[in-house]
């Protein structure tokens, strides 16, 4: 289940590291947390060390270059770590941030994070819609009439959300990251439909895990999970709910909507 409380992430066991990054310095450069993509890319990667090494250690990776995550022997026992990964970004963009270590000269404490964990991003850069979204049903007839060219698919783009190990990311995260996808959404803007608002939260969470539109990804000291950008699948899950009964409406629409094939909820 979705959490309703807004506590910031943190790393688990702040007083306990995951592991080190390879680093041929004097002074070791622990990993506090560290979250990968489904093929081992990093999502969200927060550093602890000499804030030369972490400077050497943060260049390289927006360089591409793979560096070596040495895992805490605690943490071995995972299928995952078992052998360390190679570290390396994302295709698409990163937020960095850095503050000193209070009371320990020259030691820096690094985070940086995927734009596509961002709520604020993803608002502003919402998904182009296919073609088909766009057309009427006359101009679908007459473009499936015409030949067929084949194109390669775009590459699957995702979106991120981040929760305390063992927990579970926030309402507002996940539905910050629906409504930045375009998805009709029922939205908690009157107290009538708060409780029915967050239903749909946590109903399209479950759904998303069943689909494979939400993946639990590989993490150490947070919990991190994958949301796939499909507008139509994600708008269909909606309609599917809607139809079915597993997506409830408050009483008043529910009576303006019966008997009409399709609704449209602002999400914006």
């Amino acid at each position: 289940m979705l959490s309703n409380e807004q506590h910031p992430v943190r790393p688990f066991d702040p007083a306990r590291f995951v592991g080190q990054l390879d680093y041929g310095g004097a002074t070791p450069i622990y990993v506090a947390s560290l979250a990968l993509h489904h093929t081992g890319e990093v999502v969200v990667m927060n550093l602890v060390g000499h804030d030369t090494a972490i400077s050497a250690k943060a260049s390289a990776f927006f360089l591409n270059k793979p560096i070596q995550f040495i895992p805490d022997e605690a943490v071995l026992d995972t299928p995952f770590w078992r052998e360390p990964p190679l570290l390396k970004r994302l295709s698409n963009n990163y937020r960095q941030l850095t503050k000193k270590v209070p009371g320990i000269r020259n030691m820096a404490n690094w985070i940086v994070i995927a734009n596509g964990m961002r709520v604020k991003f993803n608002l502003h850069n919402p998904p182009n819609l296919p073609e088909s979204a766009y057309k009427k049903p006359d101009e679908q007839q007459q473009q499936q009439k015409s030949p067929v060219v084949m194109q390669p698919a775009p590459p699957p783009v995702y979106r991120y959300v981040l929760a305390n190990e063992g927990g579970m990311p926030s309402e507002g995260a996940f539905v910050g990251m629906l409504v930045g996808m375009r998805v009709v959404l029922l939205r908690p803007r009157r107290p009538d439909t708060r409780i029915a608002a967050s239903q749909w939260a946590h109903a399209l969470w479950q759904r998303g895990l069943e689909r494979g539109l939400i993946t639990h990804l590989p993490s150490l000291g947070v919990a991190c999970w994958s949301i796939l950008v499909n507008t139509m699948s994600w708008n269909s899950l909606v309609s599917e709910g809607v139809r079915d009964g597993w997506l409830s409406l408050p009483q008043e629409m529910h009576h303006r909507t019966r008997g009409t094939r399709s609704f449209a909820i602002a999400a914006d």
